[in-house]
């Protein structure tokens, strides 16, 4: 259902021997587990187009700050019915575009919503897609309909993207409309109506107050180590802003949409990664580990390590055991996600290897 920014941080870690013996650096960074992207909407809307020869969803989420307009971010993605279910993304901001792990083209994109505060939101939104064709697209709900928190929570990925990232999809209380209209190049894709309530398209759109989206992305990076401050090849910079007998706070540069993301990571005394956390503005996207990640300096091998991962006030919404094995010179960082259930196909491999100045990392899903 939702994406991925190109510039990530995924943390997978490869490093020979790495938890049998101590690692050959000698600062005593921690070792970063995950690569990342978190971002929260304002509003999120879905369609499912049974009708595209291509598409199976057309998706948008934009914050919308009326007191801000120029902090308006829209996104318009849509998600293909074969195998892999790859997404095109169309966003506002050329910036954004072009930081986007994956295909992604600025437009400008005519955009419109109406309603009351707390209710479901008209929606109107106009652009040319990557082949010039015009995409109308129109969703409408009654007056006086209010939001449910029926389906609210925890959402499936539902394979969207799912061989690029892991993806963690939480929306707010929403509501459902039978009025909603597709238009691509002068061709109507509006979703055929199932009556049956059981049906999946008993409804044609969606629309949800409030989303997060946090991915962990799959593929290969490069940290740098040096005292008190870590490098990744995704521009990442961590730098040592805060340090005591209980630990110290590790705090990255600025990124992301008018530099609204940056990234902290929490160690003990030893340089063990207690915590991991991605702001997005006021909101959060956190890993916590029991017990602590070892560190780049550590002579011994935990083979389970619990994990938690929380967004704002929703706390543990995924459970798990990070497990270690070292072979042929290679630690390999298993996540394997407990709870909720269903996201137990959705465990990923995290690889590391040492090099002469830092590490390596590849995480890639398990299948």
């Amino acid at each position: 259902m939702v994406t991925i920014h190109k510039r990530i941080l995924i943390i997978a870690v490869a490093i020979p021997v790495f938890f049998a013996q101590p690692l050959r650096l000698k600062a005593q960074e921690p070792l970063i587990p995950v690569n990342t992207n978190f971002s929260y909407w304002d509003h999120h809307w879905i369609m499912w187009i049974t009708q595209h020869p291509v598409y199976e969803t057309i998706e948008v989420m934009s914050t919308d700050n009326p007191d801000r307009p120029e902090s308006r971010l829209i996104r318009v993605f849509l998600t293909e019915r074969a195998n892999g279910k790859k997404q095109v993304h169309y966003f506002s901001d050329a910036s954004v575009a072009g930081n986007w792990r994956g295909e992604a083209y600025y437009r400008n994109i005519e955009y419109r919503t109406e309603g009351m505060p707390g209710k479901p939101m008209n929606l109107y939104i106009k652009f040319n897609d990557k082949n010039n064709a015009l995409i109308e697209w129109v969703v409408r709900f009654e007056g006086g309909q209010e939001l449910s928190k029926e389906w609210a929570g925890l959402r499936g990925q539902g394979g969207h993207a799912a061989d690029t990232v892991f993806l963690i999809f939480y929306k707010g209380p929403n509501a459902t409309t039978t009025d909603s209209n597709l238009l691509i190049d002068g061709n109507d894709y509006s979703s055929q109506v199932d009556d049956r309530r059981g049906g999946r398209h008993y409804y044609k759109a969606v629309y949800s107050l409030h989303a997060y989206t946090a991915v962990v992305s799959y593929g290969e990076s490069n940290f740098i180590v040096n005292p008190g401050e870590l490098r990744n090849s995704l521009g990442r910079v961590f730098k040592q802003v805060a340090r005591s007998e209980s630990g110290t706070l590790y705090r990255s540069n600025l990124f992301g949409f008018q530099n609204g993301n940056y990234i902290e990571v929490e160690t003990n005394a030893q340089g063990e990664m207690r915590a991991y956390r991605h702001y997005h503005r006021e909101h959060s996207f956190k890993i916590e580990f029991e017990p602590a990640l070892l560190s780049l300096r550590a002579s011994e091998s935990r083979q389970s390590i619990r994990y938690k991962i929380s967004i704002d006030a929703y706390k543990d919404l995924v459970e798990g055991v990070l497990s270690v094995r070292v072979e042929q010179g290679l630690v390999q960082l298993e996540w394997q996600h407990q709870k909720p259930d269903w996201m137990k196909d959705y465990s990923y491999r995290s690889t590391i290897r040492s090099g002469k100045n830092g590490y390596s990392l590849i995480v890639a899903r398990k299948k």
